[in-house]
């Protein structure tokens, strides 16, 4: 993208909202906390919209997001590979130096801290969801 390359920022509270999506033309769709939008809203934004919407460009669509609580919902669909291929990327809280470095502690101190003060497990599935992994 050059400097010139608008970026639009926009929301999908339900179905009549995503039709703002329809119609236009993007080089790159995304999807931030794609586990947070209803099933039928977020089907029907990527698979109706974006996927049009991103072919003159040979564009992409990327849906970012924390793992919902349940295993269920279209963006767990789409990370298990149940909704069409995705490629997968994501990382940990142990892989944001950004993070550690911001802090000052290391990641064994900084999970200690966070284990204390949420009172749970380093195998908690809320602490797995919000800073290790989801695999």
């Amino acid at each position: 993208m050059n400097g010139d390359t608008p970026i639009y920022v926009g929301g999908a509270k339900d179905l009549s909202a995503i039709e703002v999506y329809r119609g236009n033309k993007y080089k790159i769709a995304i999807v931030d906390e794609a586990q947070s939008f209803r099933n039928s809203i977020i089907k029907q934004l990527v698979e109706d919209v974006f996927t049009y919407a991103t072919i003159d460009y040979k564009g992409s669509i990327k849906l970012t997001g924390t793992p919902p609580p349940s295993c269920s919902g279209y963006f767990f669909d789409c990370w298990h590979g149940l909704a069409g291929e995705w490629s997968k990327h994501f990382f940990t809280m142990k892989d944001n130096f950004y993070l550690l470095n911001m802090v000052g502690k290391s990641y064994e101190e900084l999970v200690a801290q966070i284990l204390k003060q949420v009172n749970c497990t380093i195998e908690d599935s809320s602490f797995r969801r919000e800073y290790r992994d989801w695999e």
